[in-house]
């Protein structure tokens, strides 16, 4: 008997040793409620009007989820604090295990949103890191910690919606069921399919190969006639579109006479190389569409491939001479609207650089900064040095100045980023005090009392699903 009572003793203490494992190493509060601000980050009116949206919520779905805002994790990992502190509070039933526990350490900047067994179907990992990343953590960020937590409840209720507890976990039997039933019936459908797939397999064999053969060569004359009838419209295109060559050349000279009155040899030497090519070019276009139109009646549609690429490349090379005028006069344009351009964004960006010196001389900005301006202040010197020529290239200086505009923008880019990097490294991390009434915070940092009508949670347990941040 007495060496019965000692195994008895023994094992009560090794249950408390166990229990000081886990517990006795942090001093985890009581719970107060559904919210419970030990960091008092919450005014009164939003944290009662949380308490009562989450008691609804409950009353309405079963479902209890619990906000724990801490002064210190004490040591241990978010993880643990917030799965220790769930499983000691019991948050959810103690059979369905339907409770959700959204933990908050300002002074460590971190938080988690942990999650009982029975709920991790509805809100699963993902789900809950997506809370907290694009919900609470951008108001974490703004010093807003009352909004960022109310922010996140609401998304997670958003996520769960009003369905009572018991009504998921029907649905979730039901459509267990119907897997189960589905399997079976792939299963049954696979056994008939093995078997009329070896008949058939013997049936192709036998039949199925010479009559897919058969098949595949109606399929592809079918093809090559199509090709066939395809290149002579395309032939007939490319005999409208020699003529329209002939036609524009006139108007290609003109435009490339406009185009020498106001640019310099190196922007219209190359368009009047194309010019005196171009009637060369035509000619030839005769001959060729001569030849590939024999070419097409002696292939036939047996060959109707091959003269399709060779049709189709000779019908680009002709659209080239055909679109010369155009392009001609489409650089005069450019070339004057450069010119218009040029000479005002050449003041607009020298101030922009000018009014940017002052703020680049700020101790937090980079070097990388201040060589950006130095570069565009180049580009711009560049550009004034191109306005001076007899024959000014202003596609050249158009060039030159909104490069470097572009670097101005990146030189203040960098140096805004600088100076926020800077200023964030220099931020103190915040540290919670009490803001509220005596009687009020006495009432949270007893941590055993409760709030009127509270009387605990359910039991339930988790098993560490869920999500984690910091910011």
């Amino acid at each position: 008997m007495e060496e019965e009572m000692g195994k008895l003793f023994a094992g009560i203490g090794l249950c408390l040793l166990v229990a000081s494992t886990i517990y006795g190493q942090v001093a985890y509060p009581n719970p107060v409620g559904h919210v419970n601000d030990f960091a008092d980050v919450m005014d009164f009116a939003t944290e009662q009007g949380l308490e009562s949206k989450l008691r609804e919520y409950r009353d309405k779905t079963s479902i209890e989820i619990a906000v724990a805002i801490v002064d210190s994790l004490g040591g241990v990992t978010v993880d643990e604090y917030a799965l220790n502190l769930f499983n000691k509070w019991g948050v959810g039933d103690s059979v369905k295990n339907n409770g959700i526990l959204v933990l908050v350490a300002p002074n460590e900047r971190e938080m988690k949103i942990e999650v009982g067994y029975g709920m991790e179907p509805d809100l699963t990992d993902l789900q809950a890191g997506r809370v907290i990343n694009y919900v609470i953590i951008p108001y974490f960020k703004d010093g807003k910690m009352a909004e960022g937590v109310v922010a996140g409840v609401d998304a997670i209720l958003n996520d769960l919606g009003s369905t009572p507890f018991e009504t998921r976990l029907e649905e979730r039997r039901i459509a267990e069921e119907e897997r189960q039933v589905e399997q079976i019936k792939q299963a049954e459908d696979t056994k008939i399919f093995m078997v009329f797939f070896g008949l058939g397999l013997l049936a192709l064999v036998v039949i199925g190969v010479p009559a897919g053969l058969i098949y595949k060569a109606i399929n592809r004359k079918k093809k090559l006639k199509e090709i066939f009838q395809k290149n002579n419209e395309l032939l007939s295109e490319c005999q409208v579109l020699i003529k329209k060559a002939k036609q524009n050349y006139p108007t290609a000279r003109n435009n490339l006479e406009d185009l020498k009155k106001e640019t310099p040899g190196s922007v219209w030497g190359s368009w009047a190389k194309f010019v005196s090519n171009a009637p060369n070019s035509i000619r030839a276009f005769d001959a060729r569409v001569d030849e590939l139109i024999k070419e097409s009646h002696e292939n036939g549609w047996e060959k109707s491939e091959q003269t399709f690429t060779d049709i189709s490349s000779f019908q680009t090379t002709i659209l080239g001479v055909v679109g010369l005028s155009e392009s001609i006069k489409s650089m005069v344009n450019k070339f004057r609207q450069a010119r218009d351009k040029s000479p005002e964004l050449l003041k607009s960006v020298l101030a922009d650089i000018e009014s940017s010196k002052v703020a680049l001389t700020h101790k937090d900005v980079s070097d990388r900064a201040r060589q950006y301006l130095t570069e565009a202040t180049e580009k711009c010197a560049l550009a004034s040095y191109l306005m001076k020529e007899q024959v000014v290239n202003w596609l050249s200086v158009l060039w030159a100045i909104e490069i470097a505009a572009v670097l101005v923008a990146k030189a203040k880019s960098v140096a805004d980023s600088d100076k926020a990097s800077a200023e964030e490294s220099r931020r103190p991390k915040p540290t919670y005090r009490p803001t509220h009434s005596p009687t009020y915070k006495s009432s949270r940092s007893s941590g055993g009392g409760s709030r009127g009508g509270f009387g605990g949670f359910g039991g339930g347990r988790s098993g560490g699903g869920g999500a984690r941040g910091k910011w």
